[in-house]
């Protein structure tokens, strides 16, 4: 039997929103330099955000009721003008969860019993402990490349201001902004102003605080410029640092294991009944043309009978991704919330100060961290800590220290 629940929101955008969300996207398309855009690509831009926007205030919505589970939407009817833009956005659902059983599940996934015996581990140590990145405040000295610079940066437009840090005059790709802010603060030091003007709007820029990096080994006498409160002399330091590492291989191994935990529920749930149709069958197709733009990327000419004969080949294949992924997404989305897992205020921004932390620039900009990605990983582990504390708790009591 299809599955046609469905919740229709029609989304109608205010007119003075809708204009600044026109502006926005000409301001986007004028500093990625484009030059030749129009309208249409105008309204696009706007469109998309605009609808985007408007999916996540639903979901933002949706997520106080536990009594459904919300699938991404089908947008139709969608009407772009200068003047007004509207649509449908149709989300499918599933309902009556207390059919699925959340309390056997008994994952494939082993947790490491051993993980201060990881032998990456005292490289790493000895690393940090030798070598230690400091930030060193700079207060009367002017900025010197590589400094790590925090300004104040004022819209003179919008009278609104924002706190922002940088390395100053670093190697590699930058945007327009810290383009413009290197050339303006050469010779600057805490306490400078320098106004800057970039697409033809203004600002003003204050240099509120200047850190030099000095690699140092850490010993009594600096081990407190660290930073962190518990730690007072290099014995405390190197503590922190194993506590540290030994909890960050544990968040991997109760990653591995939200994995198998979810694999797990993917044998035993069976929702093939509960598959919306349209939806599916919207999904099968994008997959599809999103196969075949490959081939046009790469301009490969095909025939109307050629892109019919790979739709052919390759449907059951995408039909099966598809349904795989559909079961999974339900998964990832009911057994959370079955079990009343949330977040609390303030988590997102602890975990992302402590991959901050733990990583380079480099590594940073190649994992494309997001509060999104943060938030899943979050739920992961809270989902892996509910199931290894019924499974294992001598382990869970080991290694997650009594805390949830």
């Amino acid at each position: 039997m299809e599955n046609k629940k469905v919740l229709v929101k029609r989304i109608d955008a205010n007119i003075n929103d809708w204009l600044a969300e026109q502006k926005n996207a000409t301001d986007y398309l004028q500093s990625s330099g484009r030059k030749d855009f129009n309208q249409n690509d105008i309204l696009g831009i706007a469109t998309s955000n605009f609808i985007s926007n408007q999916i996540g205030e639903c979901f933002r919505e949706f997520s106080t009721d536990y009594s459904r589970i919300y699938f991404s939407p089908i947008v139709k009817n969608v009407v772009s003008k200068i003047e007004e833009c509207t649509a449908e956005l149709h989300f499918f659902y599933i309902d009556e969860l207390e059919r699925f059983d959340n309390s056997n599940v008994h994952p494939e996934y082993k947790i490491n019993d051993k993980l201060e015996e990881t032998p990456q581990i005292q490289p790493f140590i000895d690393s940090f402990m030798n070598s230690y990145a400091f930030k060193i405040d700079k207060k009367d000295k002017i900025l010197e490349k590589n400094d790590l610079v925090l300004v104040k940066i004022l819209d003179r437009q919008s009278n609104l201001s924002s706190n922002s840090e940088y390395i100053y005059n670093t190697d590699g790709d930058k945007d327009p902004l810290l383009k413009e802010l290197d050339a303006a603060l050469e010779g600057a030091k805490v306490g400078s102003h320098v106004e800057i003007t970039i697409d033809n709007k203004e600002y003003g820029v204050d240099v509120l605080r200047v850190r030099q990096t000095q690699n140092m080994p850490i010993n009594d006498e600096n081990a407190s410029l660290i930073g962190v409160p518990e730690i007072k002399n290099r014995d405390d330091a190197r503590k922190f640092i194993v506590s540290t590492v030994v909890e960050q291989l544990f968040n991997k191994e109760l990653h591995n294991y939200a994995l198998s935990i979810y694999q797990e529920f993917e044998k035993q749930i069976d929702i093939s009944k509960d598959e919306p149709k349209e939806l599916i069958d919207s999904e099968i197709h994008r997959r599809i043309q999103d196969f075949i733009s490959q081939f046009k990327f790469n301009n490969t000419q095909m025939s109307e009978k050629e892109i019919e004969e790979i739709k052919n080949e390759h449907y059951d294949q995408f039909k099966n991704q598809t349904l795989k992924a559909f079961k999974m997404n339900f998964i990832r989305s009911w057994l959370p919330r079955s079990l009343k897992i949330t977040l609390k205020d303030g988590e997102i921004e602890k975990e992302y100060r402590a991959l901050m932390s733990m990583t380079t620039e480099n590594d940073r900009q190649n994992m494309n961290i997001n509060p999104q990605k943060i938030a899943e990983v979050l739920i992961d582990r809270k989902v892996a800590k509910h199931y290894l504390q019924i499974n294992n708790p001598e382990l869970y009591e080991k290694y997650n220290y009594g805390k949830k």
